[in-house]
């Protein structure tokens, strides 16, 4: 990938040009380049290959005129509708313009869509049509719904650190607190109730970002599910969970509150 984005990133992206259907979520920071990278999948996937980025699809992607490649993004509202995953549906069900392309749907801000378009959108996450991929594009993972973003391969996006002897750096620090809620989750299946209750008072206290820390968590149960290491009425109950506590963040309940109750409710 042209962006500059942290190796782990980049390797999960390009490994979607070997399998590249189904859905997939992008999620990260704003502004670090998740549309750019999308697009640049697109333009990957459909070149001809006769001249690498001069090719007639590519300047159709560059133009914003490739027909197999469909964006779904805010109009003059606040939100992604009902309506525009309907309009994506009945488009999808015809058959792709170019003999041998790959389809590439974008949905950004897929964090923008309301619960009934997301409610919507399950059917084709679960199964996109012949040569298609459906590529979300988020800035908060824990905005989509969990019946979502179970049907999703979540990629998260972090920044390359272009300095690393500048730990001081902004990138720097958002990659340690990424590391350290992501540790932090990991820790949880194996804590007792009561080590679960120090970390929620933790977490409260020092004022971490809860809605990554759900998200961190929500990606560690997805992974021991698709491992084998977590059974399916088990990874039922942890998202339903965590999906509590996100509306509970949404609501604006007290951290520790809200972080005591996913506790005991993983308990």
């Amino acid at each position: 990938m042209s962006a500059r984005l942290h190796p782990k990133t980049a390797t999960q992206v390009d490994a979607l040009r070997e399998h590249p259907f189904g859905s997939v979520i992008f999620h990260g920071p704003r502004g670090i380049g998740k549309a750019g990278a999308a697009r640049e999948l697109a333009t990957r996937l459909n070149c001809l290959g006769d001249e690498p980025a001069k090719c007639t699809n590519c300047r159709q992607i560059e133009a914003g005129n490739f027909p197999d490649l469909i964006t779904v993004g805010l109009l003059d509202k606040a939100s992604l509708s009902i309506e525009q995953v309907r309009g994506l549906t009945a488009a999808l069900a015809l058959r792709p313009f170019t003999a041998g392309s790959v389809r590439v749907v974008i949905i950004d801000p897929a964090d923008q869509l309301t619960p009934e378009a997301q409610n919507a959108l399950l059917k084709l996450l679960e199964e996109p049509p012949p040569r298609t991929l459906v590529i979300l594009v988020a800035q908060h993972l824990g905005a989509l719904l969990v019946t979502v973003r179970s049907r999703c391969q979540a990629i998260f996006f972090v920044r390359a650190d272009t300095d690393p002897s500048s730990a001081q750096t902004a990138d720097s620090q958002e990659v340690d607190a990424q590391l350290s809620l992501a540790a932090d989750a990991a820790g949880v299946e194996a804590q007792t109730l009561f080590d679960r209750l120090l970390l929620a008072a933790r977490l409260a206290s020092t004022g971490a970002d809860l809605e990554r820390f759900g998200e961190a968590l929500h990606r560690r149960v997805i992974a021991r599910l698709e491992a084998n290491e977590l059974d399916a009425s088990s990874a039922n109950t942890w998202l339903s969970a965590l999906e509590r506590f996100r509306l509970q963040l949404r609501a604006k309940v007290t951290a520790r509150v809200a972080l005591e109750r996913l506790m005991l409710e993983l308990s």
